[in-house]
């Protein structure tokens, strides 16, 4: 029996939480067992290769119905993406422009607890509210919760209580996120000339195992790594995308575009993609680096792609959300929102359905073949942040720092939903 979930309910002027009881094929994960153990997220967009597949989610085709909303946390108004969050089984990490990192119930959305960055302090009390504390999404393991701030620093607290296990200074300010491959994490860091590094850090203690050297102009996107752990990809505000060495972070190829790239790229098979404010998706090889096409729309983006099967989907400021052919970029279908879509898409495929934020306020589900819209829900804030599927749920940060669960209901979805809230 699944467990017991709540819905909100307009009434007008106030909200009346009542209990609703989803249906076990709704609730659990596609291969999950009756009381199986739940699915978890431990890091930005997935996993390292960052190809923004949903690993462990069920039913999000069917109506979504809220389960609770915890905040807002954040306090700034910094013009830049928001953090992601990441699904422990009793917890949801989430980091906030503040420079705070937040433990929420999973189940009830309650903090358990909260850590407060350099960062946080060196801008407490900003006029202006243009806080720039922490832009990247966490990432854990079984003992820690991984974060960078703007201050420069990288941290590990612990995951039962919060309290810092180790902290490193980097550099001169981090916005990528962590990414966890084994024992090692992997990020992007920025220095004030501008320029910017890619280090591989222990997890259990900090230590640098590797440094690159200077990259170019500030990385804002995250570090990707191929599967096999043939290349890691990174872009930078020069408008390179590069490919490295992950053994020495020596560069083997680059490429230069018209403009800065400042999304994370998604690698699949030989193939790093990877969009820029030159207002295109770009495929290259990822051994060489050899173009293999170019998806222009009508403006910049830096939404990093989602590629599952034979379609790749990414967003754009024109509004829009478009997917297209993996093996030629031909466009399958584009649809368009009432505002940027900076968001990141992700895709869930056993219901072959594609999810992404728009700054308008709203979440959109479309179904990946036609570009049909499944379903969409407005939740008052713009969303800059990736939304996470897990299990029957979805996850949402908005851009005032107010953290939603959503849930999948047994009910077919009727239309276009609104929710007042």
């Amino acid at each position: 029996m699944c467990a017991v979930c709540l819905s909100q309910v307009n009434l007008g002027c106030f909200y009346e939480w009542r209990p609703y009881h989803a249906s076990p094929d709704s609730c659990l994960p596609v291969e999950a067992a009756v009381n199986g153990p739940r699915g978890t997220v431990n890091q930005y967009r997935f996993e390292p290769s960052h190809q923004g597949v949903a690993l462990s989610a069920g039913r999000l085709d069917r109506r979504p119905l809220l389960v609770w909303s915890q905040g807002p946390l954040g306090i700034g108004n910094y013009d830049a993406a928001k953090s992601s969050p990441a699904i422990a089984e009793d917890s949801v990490y989430i980091g906030q422009d503040d420079g705070r990192l937040w433990a929420l119930d999973r189940d009830t959305g309650e903090p358990r607890w909260n850590f407060a960055t350099r960062r946080h302090f060196q801008e407490l009390g900003r006029p202006d509210r243009a806080y720039t504390g922490i832009h990247g999404s966490p990432a854990f393991d079984e003992a820690n919760v991984y974060i960078g701030d703007y201050a420069g620093w990288l941290y590990a607290v612990d995951r039962r209580d919060g309290t810092l296990v180790w902290e490193r200074q980097l550099g001169g300010s981090i916005g990528s996120s962590p990414v966890l491959d084994g024992e090692r994490i992997w990020i992007a860091v920025e220095f004030p000339k501008p320029e910017g590094k890619v280090f591989a850090v222990r997890a259990s203690d900090g230590a640098v195992l590797l440094a690159s050297e200077y990259l170019g102009e500030q990385m804002h996107g995250s570090v990707s790594l191929s599967a096999q752990s043939a290349r890691l990809v990174i872009g930078t505000n020069q408008g390179r995308v590069l490919g490295l060495l992950p053994e020495s972070l020596a560069v083997v190829w680059t490429q230069s575009l018209d403009g800065a790239v400042k999304s994370t790229a998604a690698i699949i098979g030989d193939l790093a993609l990877i969009t820029a404010w030159d207002g295109a998706l770009h495929a290259f090889d990822l051994s060489s680096g050899k173009p293999h096409f170019s998806v222009v729309t009508q403006d910049r983006s830096m939404s990093s792609p989602a590629v599952w099967d034979d379609v790749v989907c990414f967003g754009s400021h024109d509004q829009s959300l478009t997917c297209v052919e993996l093996a030629s970029g031909q466009v399958r279908w584009k649809e368009f929102t009432d505002g940027i879509v900076s968001s990141s898409p992700i895709i869930v495929k056993d219901q072959r359905l594609v999810i992404v934020g728009s700054v308008d306020g709203s979440v959109y589900a479309y179904w990946l073949d036609n570009g049909a819209l499944a379903w969409s829900w407005f939740l008052g804030a713009a969303i800059t942040s990736v939304p996470v599927a897990v299990d029957c749920s979805l996850f949402v940060n908005d851009d005032l720092g107010t953290v939603w669960r959503l849930d999948a209901s047994d009910e077919p979805y009727p239309g276009i939903l609104g929710s007042a809230l």
